[in-house]
């Protein structure tokens, strides 16, 4: 999966927007007709004659493409404007319900949420996690969030802490090392963690991002670091 973001304002029509997506992803229309139920007769109109987008065709595309891996906006689809695709992570399925219990600690994490906006804005190829477990303290807390950029090249992360996003999907906060067969595992830095695999083994990785970018609630001083 590869987004040229240069080549993303070239792009002159809702449907060579949504094609040139696909495409990315390395997708076929039939691979999409048969995960998602969109025949492949439509896509190919959509990608190719159809002047306007409906409403219900542009929703089917952001749903299918997000489950992919990709963030939609219908303002990017429709007119090229808006906030750019980007890579799908897991804060966007977080939300901050109203209610007054908790209210502080909602607050602080709608302050970090705004970071990683920004976080996002700054940069197209950019990804963020949530580490839940202690496998990378001391370094990184269980309810810290890290971000890092996309890249394609492993071996140019080596004995970094990583974002790593393997073949089926799975993503992993590790710090990647090769062995001298060539292979690259992914290390906690946690000597007592508890969770079953604190090393994987040839991990088949799609594509990585090194963290440069941390971000952690804390009650007495908001703490943000953000650095290239």
């Amino acid at each position: 999966m590869f987004i040229n973001f240069k080549q993303l304002k070239e792009l002159k029509s809702p449907s060579s927007r949504i094609k040139y997506i696909r495409e990315a992803l390395g997708l076929t229309r039939d691979f999409i007709a048969q995960k998602y139920g969109i025949p492949i007769i439509t896509l190919s109109f959509w990608e190719n004659k159809a002047e306007h987008l409906t409403e219900n065709a542009i929703e089917k595309c952001i749903s299918a493409y997000f489950q992919e891996g990709i963030v939609l906006h219908k303002d990017w689809i429709r007119y090229g404007t808006g906030p750019e695709p980007r890579f799908v992570d897991e804060l966007d399925k977080v939300k901050i319900e109203d209610t007054k219990e908790g209210l502080e600690e909602k607050f602080d994490t709608k302050l970090i949420l705004d970071d990683v906006e920004i976080f996002r804005q700054t940069y197209h190829d950019g990804i963020v996690m949530l580490v839940t477990g202690t496998e990378m303290e001391p370094l990184y807390e269980a309810g810290s969030y890290v971000g890092g950029r996309i890249r394609f090249d492993a071996d140019s992360a080596v004995g970094l802490d990583c974002i790593t996003i393997l073949d089926d999907g799975s993503r992993y906060f590790r710090r990647l090392i090769k062995s001298p067969d060539g292979n690259f595992n992914l290390y906690c830095l946690n000597p007592n963690t508890s969770i079953p695999q604190p090393v994987f083994y040839k991990a088949p990785i799609k594509f990585l991002a090194p963290v440069f970018w941390h971000r952690w609630p804390d009650k007495s001083c908001q703490k943000l670091s953000l650095n290239r």
